[in-house]
């Protein structure tokens, strides 16, 4: 299933770096608004963030993820999967 929000993140800007100790140092954030439609079996599935690069369907060239727990697939059209569910 994919929900598409209409968000652009080719217009996110960089926050400030996280790994520095400055104090005013925090992690980019971004909200993202949408509705999703679960399954209704019971069953595992995975949560996952598709950034792909606009000028092809090749999932190699999306957007990869940097955060540690993130697994990236390119061979799932570049999917970052970001948690797994059971329902």
């Amino acid at each position: 299933m994919v929900t598409e929000t209409g968000a652009d993140w080719r217009t996110w800007l960089p926050g400030p770096r996280s790994e520095t100790s400055e104090p005013a140092a925090a992690p980019a954030t971004q909200t993202i608004t949408g509705t999703l439609s679960l399954p209704t079996s019971p069953g595992s599935y995975f949560l996952g963030l598709l950034l792909p690069r606009p000028t092809t369907s090749a999932g190699a060239y999306a957007v990869r993820c940097a955060n540690a727990g993130v697994w990236f697939n390119p061979h799932l059209n570049g999917v970052n999967i970001l948690a797994a569910i059971t329902l």
